[in-house]
């Protein structure tokens, strides 16, 4: 999808893709080929370096092969660097060190495509993506065209080396638990090298990614559509009112009632103008009514709110990962002061603890945990 010409810098947009809602970010950032608008849209990137990760039958060659053909880039199956092309047995590994030439030679291109099941030695293409996506189709459907590309080998209408049923029975044993087991360590991978997942099903999925600046999508309650945009003043009475209840109703398992009155203060929508006017400040919007906010300058998220509601429904996280995106400087942490009912949603998208700080609101000393997501992104 990309961006409609003429549109005012500062929108957003939403769209629903396969009954399942989907949302945008536009970032400010300038178009690279005189594109009139202040976004960057897809049309106008000549490159891009795309990542693709799924268990066997997943539909990772099938997807690759689509997007290379309509982006004009080149698809590579990491089947073909990590096993040996030279011999006609089947599962023999190519040596390590010709292996990770041979993905240096690829990463270091302007465009490519990669796709393949593995993670532990794919850093430099984790690196270099400008997005990752995980395909997650029905673990029975995998199931269905493993066995059917089987068939195909063995009919030989598909070139194939000397798969026997028991190599087909084994991948298909691995592929049951590639989501529970591979998948999961390779999230827990990408997190430790400050790379987020974008997961998808199809290849409407992925392409909507494709086509989406800063790779800001994201699918959450199906009955929820929302788009992140610039604050205006227009907005600051709602900022304020989202920031009030949710401190009152969201914090006070955290901290007692005492604590969290003197922490508002006489807070009113004037407290708010400043940050709106420079910029820092961006509405989580549902069908017109702001439903959450963020505050962000570079280097660290001074402020994320979602309205009482609203939580659950996957706009923290979404706000979250917006905000880390603002927040991000090459090779440097973004940091976060969490109160204390927050720091556990911090640590489950990537923040690490430091200590305990006291920082004052409206002359009241409360406690919050200095928290960071080492390097966050590639800059």
């Amino acid at each position: 999808m990309g961006c409609a010409r003429g549109v005012n810098h500062a929108m957003s947009c939403s769209t629903e893709i396969s009954g399942r809602l989907t949302v945008v970010l536009y970032n400010r950032t300038g178009c690279t080929t005189g594109c009139p608008l202040s976004v960057r849209c897809f049309s106008c990137t000549v490159k891009q370096r795309i990542h693709i990760i799924g268990g066997p039958g997943s539909g990772k060659s099938y997807i690759a092969g689509k997007l290379a053909e309509r982006f004009g880039i080149l698809a590579h199956d990491l089947d073909d660097l990590f096993w040996d092309s030279t011999t006609s047995r089947y599962g023999v590994r190519t040596d390590a060190s010709e292996r990770d030439r041979k993905l240096a030679a690829i990463v270091s291109g302007d465009g490519w495509i990669i796709e393949g099941v593995y993670f532990q030695w794919l850093a430099p293409s984790f690196d270099a993506a400008d997005f990752i996506v995980a395909l997650t189709p029905s673990i029975w459907l995998r199931h269905w065209r493993v066995v059917r590309r089987f068939l195909s080998r063995k009919l030989g209408r598909i070139p194939s080396k000397r798969e026997s049923v028991t190599d087909l029975w084994q991948l298909l044993r691995w592929s049951h638990t590639y989501d529970a087991d591979n998948l999961v360590r390779a999230r827990k991978f990408l997190t430790e090298h400050g790379r987020k997942l974008i997961t998808c099903r199809t290849f409407d999925d992925v392409l909507l990614a494709a086509e989406t600046p800063d790779n800001s999508v994201w699918t959450f309650d199906k009955n929820v559509k929302t788009k992140l945009r610039v604050a205006t003043q227009n907005d600051a009475e709602a900022v304020a009112a989202i920031n009030l209840r949710s401190i009152f109703e969201l914090c006070s398992s955290a901290y007692d009632r005492s604590e969290l009155y003197r922490w508002v203060g006489n807070r009113t929508a004037d407290n708010f103008r400043k940050n709106i006017e420079l910029g820092q400040i961006h509405i989580a919007e549902s069908d017109g009514q702001a439903v959450g906010f963020i505050d962000v300058v570079p280097g660290e998220v001074l402020a994320i709110y979602v309205l009482p509601g609203w939580e659950r429904k996957g706009i923290g996280s979404f706000l979250l990962m917006a905000a880390v995106e603002k927040a991000r400087i090459p090779n440097r942490s973004v940091m976060v002061a969490a109160s204390h009912n927050a720091a556990p949603f911090y640590a489950k998208h990537g923040f690490q603890s430091v200590k305990e700080v006291t920082q004052s609101r409206n002359g009241v000393d409360l406690l919050f945990t200095q928290m960071e997501m080492i390097k966050p992104t590639r800059g």
